[in-house]
């Protein structure tokens, strides 16, 4: 959506995500824990500082567990956070930790002892924000700006021609915080950092097997579906017949899609952009008692789109066409395939979550990437190697 709206739900701070202006980076914590925390305290607010760094150690000393330093044989990195648990109870316990550095894509800032240093570099990312906003673009001519976040919520007010020796030592700080953190060197394009990203484990894989229950199976896991899939779904239902509920689902209806059945009736949803397109079966396809194969396939069409068809144990039972490609990612860092259920908000308006299986037990979901064959692997690791 547009800065407008951004701006305005980060107000009273500055700027947005991928800069580390408060806008960017304040978040609210609400802590709710009536069996560990006073009563008294209910409603309470605190003003020490905390990190999402702080939350993992948090959650181990309440429940007495060290934090390990090996898992499996293998030495862990330390934890660089500290327990919040002190302030839940004493509104003027120290600040857990007193120095938290920040860097993304170039935007760099520094706490340290209610102190807050903060570059005005803008990066190499958006056009249209390297040619509208403020700031630098060289790191050698960047500003640092210097908050005292005890007085200043909202970094409104620059003191650091005020302080010039408090600017100095909370930038030598960064930088030492930097080195420290495998920070350097600076990049501050989106396409430096992502090539420096390690990718993950190849191949993901064209053909995936989900069983129901369990959590939601992250989309960078799952097989590419955007140029062709099929979708196929096991069942046995009940003798009591009528089924209802979400086989697999994927996203919500910003984007996303979703295979229920409804009294008995399959039906697949694909919700493009906030526009959901329906292939619904009709009531004389409605599951009977017995097992069952659903299959849904997407052809994807030279020009972008194509054909939806989808088959109950063989025979089309209704279909449908998209009229544009499908995203390359359906949510960033969005809800994930559930199986056999739902949640949070659903692909159409035909279910509501958690839309648990009913009436049905699902043996699994079969998820194929049709438009590439997997990869030979051994002509993979033969061309890599360069030896037979």
């Amino acid at each position: 959506y547009a800065w407008g709206w951004a701006w305005a739900g980060n107000t009273p701070m500055r700027l947005w995500k991928r800069y580390t202006w408060l806008g960017g980076v304040r978040t609210p914590l609400v802590v709710h824990w009536p069996a560990g925390i006073d009563g008294s305290q209910a409603g309470a607010v605190r003003d020490q500082f905390c990190h999402a760094v702080d939350l993992a150690p948090t959650v181990l000393d309440l429940v007495g567990l060290d934090v390990p330093t090996h898992v499996d044989g293998v030495e862990q990195l330390p934890m660089d956070g500290a327990s919040l648990a002190p302030t839940f109870d004493d509104p003027d316990a120290p600040d857990p930790r007193r120095t938290q550095y920040f860097e993304m894509l170039g935007s760099r800032a520094i706490y340290h002892d209610g102190w807050k240093a903060t570059t005005d570099h803008v990066g190499a990312q958006l056009d249209v924000e390297v040619e509208l906003l403020e700031g630098s673009r060289d790191f050698a001519a960047d500003h640092w700006a210097l908050f005292d976040l005890t007085r200043d919520f909202a970094e409104a007010h620059d003191v650091a021609a005020e302080h010039p020796d408090v600017v100095d030592e909370l930038v030598e700080r960064w930088w030492a915080e930097a080195g420290a953190n495998d920070v350097l060197p600076l990049d501050d394009s989106f396409i430096g950092r992502a090539i420096a990203l390690e990718p993950s484990p190849w191949p993901v894989g064209w053909r995936h097997t989900y069983g129901p229950g369990g959590g939601p199976v992250a989309e960078d896991v799952l097989p590419p579906m955007g140029g062709g899939f099929r979708i196929v779904a096991d069942l046995t239902v009940a003798a009591s017949g009528a089924p209802d509920g979400v086989l697999a689902a994927l996203g919500d209806w910003s984007n996303g899609w979703a295979l229920h059945l409804t009294d008995g009736r399959p039906v697949f949803c694909v919700n493009l952009f906030g526009e959901p397109v329906v292939a619904t079966a009709d009531p004389a396809d409605a599951l009977a008692p017995g097992p069952h194969r659903i299959e849904v396939a997407y052809h994807r069409q030279r020009a972008g789109g194509g054909p939806v068809v989808l088959l109950v144990d063989g025979a089309p039972v209704a279909d449908a066409r998209l009229g544009c490609d499908l995203p390359f990612r359906w949510q960033i860092g969005g809800a994930g395939l559930r199986i056999a259920h739902d949640s949070g908000f659903p692909v159409h308006d035909a279910y509501a979550p958690p839309a648990e299986l009913r009436g049905a037990d699902l043996a699994g979901v079969t998820i194929e990437a049709t438009a590439l064959a997997p990869p030979d692997v051994r002509e993979r690791l033969r061309v890599e190697l360069g030896f037979e």
